[in-house]
């Protein structure tokens, strides 16, 4: 039996080191609380698992450019992607497993376009 598993994950909201570091309530995602446990998760459910895993989802709001108060500025992507490097050397790992991966827009990341993030 050959790989069967399709897996989603949606929501991490991944900011920048500005966002982290000088307006932490406005993140959703804490890098001191969330960000091992998100790399673990890749490894011991996804990646130790290729074998069964057929395809990784990336269903939307993975990234975060859309911040409130409009008095704060929303990251670029670049910002976004030099912030989380190790996260997404991670969905690099994913793909070099021989895993599918496949990326679909949210509403907090709508504006992402095929080629940022393929060139990241």
């Amino acid at each position: 039996m050959g790989k069967t598993k399709i897996l989603f994950i949606s929501d991490i909201h991944l900011s920048s080191k500005e966002i982290y570091e000088n307006h932490p309530d406005i993140s959703w995602f804490k890098p001191d609380k969330h960000k091992q446990r998100l790399l673990n998760f890749i490894d011991n459910t996804i990646i130790a698992k290729k074998n069964n895993v057929k395809d990784m989802i990336l269903l939307g709001d993975i990234f975060n450019t859309w911040v409130c108060p409009a008095s704060i500025p929303p990251p670029s992507y670049q910002e976004i992607f030099d912030a989380n490097k190790d996260i997404l050397d991670k969905f690099q790992d994913i793909i070099t497993s021989g895993i599918n991966l496949f990326y679909a827009n949210g509403n907090h990341d709508f504006d992402l376009m095929p080629p940022e993030i393929e060139n990241r």
